[in-house]
């Protein structure tokens, strides 16, 4: 079995994401619009390729992200189908902290960005 983690606010500690491994074979992202990006259970890290200024975000299937609701400031959650990410972070842990952000837009691969300033990678077993 791959090693486990989760993914836990930095500010409050309030685990964000149901447990996951690493996805180690990249073969598996599918970049198809409207389909999950990551399998999901797993993560991987941005090199900023896939999207400019996510380089180090933790990238899941949006299935697995728990513990959150979306932002306060209503002019960040736009999409015409979805959430398109595009108008900063969108999403905050249960407590209001902000952690990342949604892209579920009927344009896009479906995923999730966890902002590494803002949330912690843990081992879990």
């Amino acid at each position: 079995m791959p090693q486990q983690y989760e993914i836990r606010c930095v500010i409050c500690g309030t685990p964000v994401s149901a447990p996951i491994a690493k996805l180690e074979d990249l073969r598996l992202l599918n970049e198809e619009y409207g389909s999950p990006y990551v399998p999901r259970g797993y993560f991987v890290t941005s090199n900023g390729n896939y999207s400019p200024g996510t380089e180090g975000c933790l990238i899941v299937n949006l299935e697995v992200l728990c513990s959150s609701k979306l932002h306060n400031d209503q002019g960040r959650l736009n999409g015409c189908c979805g959430l398109d990410g595009c108008d900063g972070i969108n999403t905050m842990c249960i407590n209001g902290h902000e952690i990342g952000t949604e892209c579920s837009d009927c344009w896009m691969p479906h995923r999730f960005d966890f902002d590494p300033k803002l949330v912690e990678l843990i081992k879990v077993y």
